[in-house]
């Protein structure tokens, strides 16, 4: 049996900051990106950093696979907990079929799991990438 210590996220960084760090790496690599934060952002303070770390892959495999020119990144409230979402509209894969070496998509999986949130990812070849992390309930 793993266990994992959940920790937040690291002193002076939020989520809302970090995902807006993300936007400024997207940003650097020549991708638009556009941001929505639509959550009291008092509630951003204590999110585990997982979901910091799931944006961060998110982005780097964007950067370095998508061949995206646009992103929307979007973290709302839902029904007392909360989604992010960030979506490109780059080249799309098959995710049956991506490679599952390494921490990329399995790791994100894992990390969502450990928070008691899901993850899921809806990508084709040719319509961009999905991914969305949900944790219902308290955050």
């Amino acid at each position: 049996l793993k266990t994992m210590r959940l920790t937040t996220c690291p002193e002076g960084e939020n989520l809302a900051s970090g995902i807006r760090e993300q936007q400024r790496r997207l940003e650097l690599a020549g991708i638009s990106a556009e941001l929505h934060i639509d959550v009291d952002p008092s509630r951003l303070r204590t999110v585990q950093s997982g979901w910091l770390r799931i944006a961060r892959e998110a982005v780097t495999n964007i950067i370095r696979h998508a061949q995206a020119s646009r992103v929307r990144m979007t973290v709302a409230d839902i029904d007392s907990g909360l989604v992010l979402t960030i979506a490109d509209n780059g080249i799309g894969f098959d995710p049956a079929k991506a490679d599952h070496e390494g921490f990329g998509l399995t790791g994100m999986c894992q990390r969502a799991e450990r928070m008691r949130a899901t993850f899921s990812i809806r990508s084709e070849s040719g319509n961009g990438t999905i991914v969305q992390v949900r944790q219902d309930g308290g955050v």
